[in-house]
């Protein structure tokens, strides 16, 4: 689900950190612009009103398809209820994650996946070479705000932080656009060696 970079616009809501974005049509959708274009053809040789308002219909939903993928993320923020955890190896924690959707489109088939540094382990997870990563599905309407907790734990010494892409699908059934954060989430897991060696230190 991670996106290359190129090809990704810059989206920026005012203070929001933003979201590199790009939409990608399905196969099907390029396949209803070429069936439109005959269409289109057809329709001014036969002068058929019932044509006519086939096309418009169509061409009517390829083009809320496109716009539906265009503007339905880029009034998401996504930020940390808690910034900073401090812990010590093999511990258990939570990411508090705070989806706040400012937008009015609603998100029927969204999914969005959470990499961390190595020196956390995330529940339910995929641990690769650089990062470990969890995938979410979610639904949002527009115009909310809502939490989701990502049980973790703490395996070896260091400091996390993390990062979030984006999927939504198109409730259209035709494509879906990735987003990918510009910058990290502001968010630090502390981990230290463990509780006996390390004195006067307060685990939040």
């Amino acid at each position: 689900m991670e996106p290359n970079q190129q090809g990704l616009r810059k989206v920026e809501n005012g203070a929001w950190m933003g979201w590199y974005q790009k939409v990608n049509l399905a196969r099907q959708h390029h396949l209803i612009s070429g069936f439109l274009f005959i269409l289109l053809a057809v329709t001014f040789y036969a002068d058929s009103t019932i044509l006519s308002f086939f096309f418009l219909t169509i061409f009517a939903c390829l083009w809320a398809n496109y716009l539906y993928l265009l503007f339905v993320g880029k009034k998401l923020e996504i930020s940390i209820v808690e910034s900073k955890i401090k812990l010590f190896n093999e511990e258990q924690g939570r990411l508090r994650l705070r989806i706040s959707h400012h937008g009015y489109l609603p998100i029927f088939f969204g999914k969005f996946r959470v990499g961390t540094d190595k020196n956390i382990r995330l529940q339910g997870g995929e641990e690769l070479i650089h990062q470990n990563q969890v995938d979410v599905s979610f639904q949002q309407v527009g115009r909310s705000v809502w939490e989701v907790e990502l049980p973790f734990t703490a395996v070896k010494r260091g400091v996390a932080a993390a990062v979030v892409y984006l999927e939504i699908e198109s409730f259209f059934g035709w494509g879906k656009v990735f987003q990918q954060m510009r910058n990290r989430v502001n968010f630090e897991v502390i981990v230290y060696p463990n509780s006996a060696a390390v004195h006067e230190i307060e685990t939040i």
